[in-house]
């Protein structure tokens, strides 16, 4: 049986990997925006420093957004997700965020992702690889997915081979492999 998920890892920065929907991920009550956040809006021209000033906040623990890239980062479309106080967070969090985004990106119909890490460093992903597994293959349960679902992890090219390994132990044949 194919695999319902397949993870790649992408040498490229976050804004430079072709997906149908980038995935990102912010944190309440930071001051300024660090990490693909900061990058993210860089590239869209400071439109979530923007949003965060019109608002007080960008997103609270549990809600998305979703955004238009207008060709500013390689996805056309961008979904924000809030995870809350950064002393709050942990595997448990980080699970349910990748599972919303997961859920809700595949209800726009999308199937190749990029995804920025939530809330840890990119050269972090093996140590996350588990919640990043278990995340894609629940959200994925019990649907009836013409081809499989794409996730691309952008990776600092010195870490690519310990995340292919973390990941190549998690995945089971018929849910998730690595490409």
């Amino acid at each position: 049986m194919n695999a319902r998920v397949w993870f790649r890892c992408d040498p490229r920065p976050f804004e430079q990997v072709e997906a149908d929907i980038a995935l990102a991920a912010l944190f309440t009550g930071e001051d300024v925006l660090r990490g693909p956040a900061g990058r993210i809006d860089w590239r869209l021209c400071g439109q979530l420093s923007e949003l965060r000033r019109d608002r007080g906040e960008l997103l609270a623990e549990g809600e998305c957004s979703l955004l238009a890239t207008q060709g500013r980062i390689a996805a056309p479309r961008l979904l924000l997700c809030g995870l809350g106080e950064p002393r709050d967070f942990g595997a448990r969090r980080l699970g349910d965020a990748l599972g919303r985004a997961f859920e809700r990106a595949l209800a726009l119909g999308a199937r190749r992702f990029v995804l920025a890490p939530f809330g840890f460093a990119a050269d972090d992903f093996p140590r996350h690889a588990e919640q990043l597994v278990a995340a894609a293959v629940e959200a994925t349960e019990g649907l009836e997915l013409a081809s499989a679902l794409a996730v691309q992890l952008p990776v600092p090219i010195e870490e690519i081979g310990r995340t292919e390994r973390a990941l190549e132990v998690l995945c089971r044949p018929g849910e998730a492999a690595v490409a």
